[in-house]
């Protein structure tokens, strides 16, 4: 899936070994003026981001699942074929949808934010103070975020998510690059990006840290309000870590650009794999449509 200025593109290789390509516009409030505001489009972005790659994942399961026909296979970069007959009724609901979303958010705050908490709250009264206490916190938060990420990795078909995520980023490093979007081409670059969703989680969990620290002084040890300074800053803590992320790929030739993306180039070293030429193929036709779909499209307003 590749997300271009107005569209986004998802690209699946169907049974018979064709790419079936569908573009779809984007929420307009997300492409606009919004998206260009500092600290807003953080969480515009992350909030985007959870919705389209939930919704991207369960439809391309669908789609490489349906027999394919006449009508519905296209040869790739094709992005003019129709979607399978089957695949909307066998798609979940947009109310399924974000109800399991929810779900996945409530286990990922659980899990990622919370746990971290109540662990170090029973070894809280024999440290020497509170901002001790956040730093032990934040390397468990980490823990768990780096030993979940390689830890799926032992599954095939995640082994095969994260072929298709270098695959992803190499494409467009390509088309970044002006160079044209060929297999060979599409090799020579590295799996990792600057400005990838594990390198702006990674920036989270550290960002959280300080976060913490300040609210926790704010707000006291009582449980209960630690807890919520531990889930109500999100949009906040996402906004903050956005703007280091688009900081860090604006300035990847300076030092100090370079010194911000290299933990984020690290654990994608994790969440990506090299992917062979079929799946260079398919990321290339989702790049593709995406840059012809948004070429048919007046640019942004300016400011």
């Amino acid at each position: 899936m590749i997300r271009g200025v107005r569209h986004y593109s998802l690209a699946v290789r169907r049974p018979d070994g064709h790419i079936f390509c569908d573009t779809e516009p984007v929420n307009a409030r997300l492409s606009g003026r919004m998206r260009r505001m500092p600290l807003l489009r953080g969480a515009l972005i992350l909030a985007e981001t959870l919705w389209l790659g939930m919704k991207s994942l369960q439809r391309s399961a669908v789609l490489a699942a349906e027999p394919a026909n006449a009508d519905a296979t296209a040869d790739t970069g094709d992005t003019d074929a129709a979607e399978p007959a089957g695949a909307s009724s066998s798609a979940v609901s947009g109310w399924a949808m974000a109800f399991t979303l929810v779900i996945a958010l409530a286990f990922g705050i659980g899990v990622f934010l919370v746990l971290p908490l109540l662990a170090v709250r029973f070894i809280e009264p024999f440290l020497p103070s509170v901002l001790i206490g956040n730093l032990i916190e934040g390397v468990i938060r980490l823990a768990i975020l780096i030993g979940y990420v390689a830890g799926i990795s032992a599954m095939r078909d995640i082994r095969r998510v994260y072929a298709y995520h270098g695959a992803e980023h190499m494409a467009v490093h390509t088309y970044e690059a002006g160079q044209d979007l060929t297999v060979d081409n599409v090799r020579r670059h590295p799996t990792p990006h600057p400005r990838c969703g594990t390198a702006f989680l990674l920036t989270v969990a550290v960002v959280s840290v300080l976060a913490f620290a300040l609210l926790d002084a704010a707000l006291g040890s009582e449980l209960y309000w630690r807890i919520l300074s531990r889930i109500v800053p999100i949009p906040v803590v996402a906004a903050v870590s956005y703007e280091i992320i688009r900081f860090a790929g604006a300035h990847q030739t300076a030092w100090f650009g370079r010194a911000l993306a290299a933990p984020g180039l690290w654990l994608q070293r994790i969440t990506t794999r090299q992917p062979d030429a079929d799946q260079i193929e398919v990321a290339i036709a989702a790049m593709q449509a995406t840059i012809a779909a948004d070429a048919r499209q007046p640019a942004p307003p300016a400011g």
